[in-house]
């Protein structure tokens, strides 16, 4: 075959692979992972500049962050945060988002106890100039 329709018999191999993946089931959680990739711009430089998303698992959007102060800030801020994820994505929604420390801050607070917040760090103005939460 060098181009054009396919043999009789034959199937395209996009074809294939997308069908598979309905069969499977995969293909929903994989049209999910542009979400990695959205997720700066849904949140804005100030949000995006203490979080990263890092992983897709079932329809739930998984985000290290900074400090355990920015996990609680954010999750109390979720359904704004969703809605402007989901907003002009043709792929399927993400029904929620967890927020994890990262692995290295984690390891930081076992070994020292609860960290105190940096002075001068005023995550509810910092939040609002990045314009989530802003309606």
């Amino acid at each position: 075959m060098t181009g054009g329709a396919p043999e009789p018999g034959w199937t395209p191999l996009a074809g294939a692979v997308a069908a598979y993946l309905d069969r499977s089931g995969l293909a929903e959680p994989l049209a999910r992972l542009d979400a990695l990739e959205h997720w700066a711009a849904a949140v804005g430089p100030v949000v995006a500049g203490v979080s990263r998303a890092v992983e897709v698992r079932g329809d739930a959007l998984v985000v290290e962050v900074a400090t355990s102060e920015w996990a609680t800030e954010l999750s109390m801020m979720k359904p704004v945060i969703l809605e402007r994820l989901n907003a002009g994505r043709g792929a399927p929604p993400v029904g929620d988002v967890r927020f994890r420390l990262r692995a290295g801050e984690a390891a930081a607070l076992g070994r020292r106890g609860r960290r105190s917040r940096r002075r001068g760090t005023d995550t509810h103005h910092n939040v609002a100039e990045d314009g989530v939460g802003r309606e």
